[in-house]
This record gives C-alpha cells, structure tokens and sequence, in this order.
C-alpha cells in the first residue's frame, strides 16, 4: 500500500514539474513575440512618420529650403538726374529674383560722395536721396543700388544754373553748304563747372540756315549751323532763362 501511495506520489510531482516547465517556456515565447511586435510597430510607425525627406510631428521640413538669389536689378527712374542743392528726389528700381521660391536679397543704395547726396530711406523698390545744401554746385555723385551681386547705378548732377550768356559775335557769315560755329559765353553759378541748364538753339529761317549741333562745356556753348541757301537768319540760343540772339548770313 505504502509503495502505491510512493508511485502516485512521484508520478504527481513528476507531472507538476513537467508543467511548470512548458508553462515557463511558453511565457519566454510570448515575451519574445510581444517584443518583436512591439519592435516592428515602431518600425512601422518611424517608416510612415518620415517621407520624402521630411519629417512630421512637429520636427523640421527639409523638403524646401528658400535661398536668396537676385537675377537683376533694374532702374525705374532715369540714370542721371539733376537735383538741386538742398532738394530731394526718389530713384525707382526693380529686383528680380532668380525663382519665385526665392528670397529677395537685402538691397542695399549707397552714395559714392555723401558730402554732395546722401540716402536718407530705402526699401526694396525705391529710396529717397537728398543733395547737401552745401554740396558744390556741378559736382556729380554716383548711387548705387545693389542686391546680391547685381546693381544698378544713377548719376546725380547737382544743378549748377546759368547767372548770364553773352554771344562771342553779334553776326557770323557762312557759305551755302558749308557749317559755321556760333560761340555763346556762359556763366553759371558755379563757374569752374558748366552749366545743368537745358540748352536750346533755334534758326529763324530754317530754310536760310540750320543748326545741326549743340555742344556744352564750361563756360561756353557752341553751336554748328549750316547755310542752305543765300539769305540772312537769327539764331537764338537759349540756356535755361537766358538767351542770345546771332545773326547768321549765308553767301
């Protein structure tokens, strides 16, 4: 009887092992997979969190970056102005990009001569430049516009007014077809530098006699006239407010 109860016994603990066993590995294998699982979720999860190069929740894009390029700048506004001492004038321009993606790179406008113009406001379309009260009448300064490395330039001319012209001769004689020059003295304010006035010079008889050029320098203006046919004409050359008035004759 004893023996039996032994041999139960035994084949009991034998059964309870046996279990206990496959329990424990089981449990491992579970583990096991749930890791794997786990581990191929995350996979899942990076591989569809990040496409084409950038990269969502709340990281940064890369899939775009805006660089700053400029193709050209282009003037709006004459290239040489006049301005007179103490006055101001706006100069116009346009930057274009090289894409539209672009940025527009910073423009800068600077004066070649600050004691004659300066530049007192710009933006990236225009900027406002003011001549010196002081600045010497004739004199020039060059401003220029640049964005990248591309620029734009405008010659500013301070005005140097006429004060007095004088013809060199009252009446000049020319032949027909041939030219002659007229020679008109002239004082502007600022006298070692020529005139900014306009100059105009007109026949009386274009037929009789024809001016054909115009040419100004410090301190005088000359002007080429051509006679067409015999007769007597009056030539009146204008600069600015002043005039002088030559009698042209043509033999």
């Amino acid at each position: 009887m004893k023996k039996q109860v032994k041999s139960v016994l035994s084949m009991a603990l034998a059964a309870a092992l046996v279990f206990a066993s496959v329990g424990t590995a089981d449990a491992a294998t579970t583990a096991v997979a749930g890791n794997a699982t786990a581990n191929a979720a995350k996979t899942t999860t990076a591989a569809s969190t990040t496409t084409g190069g950038s990269t969502t929740g709340g990281s940064v894009t890369g899939d775009s970056v805006s660089t700053a390029a400029t193709s050209k700048v282009t003037l709006q506004s004459a290239k040489s102005i006049y301005l007179a001492a103490g006055k101001t004038a706006t100069i116009k321009y346009k930057v274009t990009k090289k894409s539209t993606a672009d940025k527009i790179q910073t423009v800068k406008v600077t004066s070649s001569n600050t004691k004659l113009v300066k530049v007192t406001k710009k933006t990236n379309t225009s900027a406002k430049i003011k001549a010196l009260a002081s600045a010497t009448k004739g004199k020039t300064a060059t401003i220029t516009v640049k964005s990248g490395s591309k620029s734009a330039k405008v010659k500013v001319t301070i005005k140097n007014p006429t004060k007095k012209v004088k013809a060199a001769k009252k009446s000049v004689t020319v032949k027909k077809k041939k030219t002659a020059t007229v020679t008109v003295k002239v004082t502007a304010t600022n006298k070692s530098a020529k005139t900014t006035d306009t100059v105009k010079a007109t026949s009386s008889k274009a037929k009789v006699a024809k001016v054909t050029k115009t040419t100004t320098k410090k301190g005088k203006v000359t002007v080429n006239v051509k006679g067409l046919k015999k007769g007597t004409s009056k030539l009146t050359v204008k600069v600015g407010s002043k005039k002088a008035v030559v009698t042209v004759k043509v033999k």
